[in-house]
Order: C-alpha cells, then structure tokens, then sequence
C-alpha cells in the first residue's frame, strides 16, 4: 500500500499540492510581517514533506534486508528518487524535477533506517 501511495504520488500529472492551493497560501499568508517569508515557509513545508515521505521505505527496506545491510536503504532511497525525478521531468510537464528533492528522499530513507536500527535492534535479524 505504501509503495502504491508514493506511486501516485511521485506520477500524479500536476503538482499534488494544487488542490490545496487556496487554503495553503492562505495559511502561508498569515505569515506575512513575520520573519519568514510566504515562499521559504512553502520551501521548507514542501522539504519536510519529501523528508517524511520516504522514512516509511528506509524502516522497510532495513527490515527486509537486515541491519547488517541498512546501508541499502538510503542507497535504494537515492535511486527510486533519482528514477521518479526524472520520471517527472520527462513525462510530467506541470511537475518540477529537483534535485533538493533527491536530496530530502534520500534523507528521509536515511532516516528509516536509522529509527530501524534504533527501535529494532532486538527484533530485527542482523542479516
């Protein structure tokens, strides 16, 4: 299910946060006379998100391949990011490929299996 999740997500034609445009901005917008700005708030909310998206997968990954092999996960998180950014860039002309975005997927991997490793030392086999 995760993984159907993040397919849409990742080939969805327009930008999934297009639906909440209008309550988003208007949220963003009362940051305004604040010391941040509208547009780095939606940066780092976006950021976050990418973040958060692929910490279920590097939990995962660490517990099918084992904790001596953790290191698979954020590697396998670089490249079905690498392969859906690009995925976007060629086929999605309303989505935007960025490698920040590469870069937050992979962190978020890293973290999974880290929280893996953390939380699963008793329960998951050392590969």
């Amino acid at each position: 299910m995760y993984g159907v999740a993040v397919g849409f997500i990742v080939l969805w034609p327009v930008p999934v946060d297009r639906p909440f445009d209008v309550p988003l901005l208007r949220v963003l917008g009362a940051l305004k006379g604040s010391a941040v700005r509208p547009i780095d708030a939606y940066n780092a909310l976006e950021a976050v998100s990418n973040v958060l998206m692929f910490v279920p997968a590097g939990l995962l990954i660490v517990v099918l391949v084992g904790r001596a092999r953790w290191w698979i996960a954020p590697v396998a998180g670089l490249g079905l990011s690498a392969a859906a950014e690009a995925a976007q860039y060629a086929l999605l002309p309303e989505r935007t490929a960025t490698v920040a975005d590469v870069i937050a997927n992979t962190a978020g991997a890293l973290i999974g299996a880290g929280l893996a490793l953390a939380v699963g030392r008793r329960r998951i086999p050392r590969g």
